[in-house]
């Protein structure tokens, strides 16, 4: 059994669905009650609306959203069970993460360790996660991530500064980030192709290692 909310929050609507485990599921803020129910992708699932179950999270999601100095900072941790939980301040939110891989689970409690104001590669989170060069893998479990903004995959950005794929989309990723005093990088990383493959201007060719790493960073599939 499933049970669903939908929180307003000040950019928007909010959808929560949890189960008897925990949190299961965390929605970006979109325009509508509606939307916010479609992004919880519940079509075909025995789940009921609780009103006001999640309403203790709204001031954290709200935090999270505003930016500035006082962002909780939440880890993710194991529980007891081989569940997982997120901690902050002696509050804890039970996790359900039934079905999530190892590596993923790895990659958002690596993301969760990134403080406010600042970002990390996706090569970064990676190695964090235990798979060095998966620049890539670390991208898809970003895109997976069911806890945004708590589990703030929204610091995770290419090596280079640049912003890539985000499930709110990356005008809302830029200004996450800006409310947490981020800026962009003044000169905007330049792709050019050679021998039919993206890379920076001035890389090394006969150090294929490299170039693939770089491939990883800057052309995973979010």
């Amino acid at each position: 059994m499933y049970w669903y909310d939908l929180l307003p929050t000040e950019l928007g609507w909010v959808g929560a669905m949890g189960s008897d485990r925990g949190l299961r599921r965390l929605t970006l803020p979109v325009p509508s009650p509606d939307a916010a129910w479609e992004a919880l992708e519940l079509d075909g699932m025995d789940v009921t609306l609780r009103e006001g179950a999640w309403a203790h999270l709204l001031p954290f999601i709200e935090a999270a959203l505003r930016g500035g100095p006082d962002v909780p900072e939440w880890e993710l941790s194991h529980a007891a069970g081989g569940g997982a939980c997120l901690r902050y301040e002696g509050a804890d939110v039970p996790l359900d993460v039934e079905g999530v891989a190892a590596f993923t689970l790895s990659a958002w409690r690596a993301c969760a360790r990134i403080p406010s104001g600042e970002t990390r590669s996706y090569g970064w989170l990676a190695a964090e996660a235990g798979r060095p060069g998966a620049a890539r893998a670390a991208g898809q479990a970003m895109a997976r991530n069911r806890f945004p903004p708590l589990v703030p995959c929204h610091r995770v950005i290419g090596s280079t500064g640049s912003l890539h794929g985000y499930g709110g989309g990356l005008e809302l990723k830029a200004r996450l980030l800006e409310a947490e005093g981020w800026t962009p990088p003044a000169e905007p990383f330049r792709l050019v192709t050679v021998r039919g493959a993206r890379v920076r201007p001035g890389v090394d060719l006969d150090r294929p290692r490299a170039l693939e790493a770089q491939e990883d960073e800057e052309r995973f599939a979010a």
